[in-house]
This record gives structure tokens, sequence and C-alpha cells, in this order.
């Protein structure tokens, strides 16, 4: 059993050692492509499912946007969708109506008992009111900007 004498092969260079190089057949190189695409994919599918879930149920972005001209009165907001029942029972408990909200969705026109007019389209997390003001006397205008600058403090507080 003794040491092993280097090889010294001129036509593969000097190795230590008599070494044998193995080579994987083309078939096990097509295999491991194969299963790192469907592992990429895979990962990327579940970072995507992840994702879209926790954004789903922890939605913390919210846009207040008020548009106002000579003419009319927009309100536009979107929030979290599960604040979509604390805002419609708000807006209820603010225009003194019962279940006005029947459901999240909501596209109408409303005339109040003090003939107010408004346009409104809820959906779950999202908000829009517009008034005009040629149809409304500076009341119905101001009932309804209250309303808003209310609702703007009520979904910043958390």
């Amino acid at each position: 059993m003794g040491q092993q004498e280097p090889c010294l092969d001129h036509r593969m260079g000097f190795f230590p050692y008599h070494t044998i190089i193995l080579q994987k057949p083309a078939i096990m190189k097509k295999e491991s492509v194969i299963f790192i695409a469907v592992m990429f994919l895979a990962v990327c599918f579940v970072g995507f499912a992840v994702r879209r879930i926790y954004w789903f149920h922890h939605d913390h972005n919210l846009s207040f946007n008020v548009r106002e001209t000579d003419n009319a009165y927009q309100l536009s907001a979107t929030f979290a969708r599960s604040k979509t029942y604390r805002v419609q029972k708000y807006i209820d408990d603010q225009l003194h109506m019962k279940h006005f909200f029947t459901n999240a969705d909501m596209n109408a026109l409303v005339t109040l008992d003090d003939k107010t007019n408004f346009y409104i389209k809820t959906t779950p997390g999202a908000l829009f009111i517009k008034l005009d003001k040629n149809e409304n006397d500076f009341h119905s205008y101001y009932r309804i900007k209250e309303l808003g600058e209310r609702l703007k403090q009520k979904l910043t507080e958390n």
C-alpha cells in the first residue's frame, strides 16, 4: 500500500493523483434545468399568493381626495376593505338615515328628506360622492362638505 506516485502525463497536465472526471449525461442536465424552473415558478406563485392575501386583509393604503369647482363638490376615498361597514354606518348616522346601505356596493342618485341631491357610489374599500351645487342650496352643500371632512378624520384615526 504506500503512497501513489503523481501522474506526469504531458497530455493532461500535472495531477497529484490519478483522477477520473465523470460527466453527467445530458439528460441529467436537462432534468436539473426543468426542476429549477419549476421550483422558481412555484416560489413566485406562492410569493404572489401570500402578498395578495396579505394586502387583502391588511390593506393600509388610504387615499382621500376632494375636488371642488364652482358647480360641483366631489369626494373620493379608498381605504381598507375591512373599514367599509364602519364607513357606511358613519355616513348613515351623519345623514340620519336608517339602513341607507343595504350592502357594500351602491351606485345611486340620492335625495334626502331636506331635498339634498347627490350621487354616491360605494364598493368595498372605496367611496365616491358628487354634489351638484346648482341643484342644491348652501345648507345641502355645507352638510355634504362637513360629512367629507369628518369622514376623513374618522378614516385617519385608525
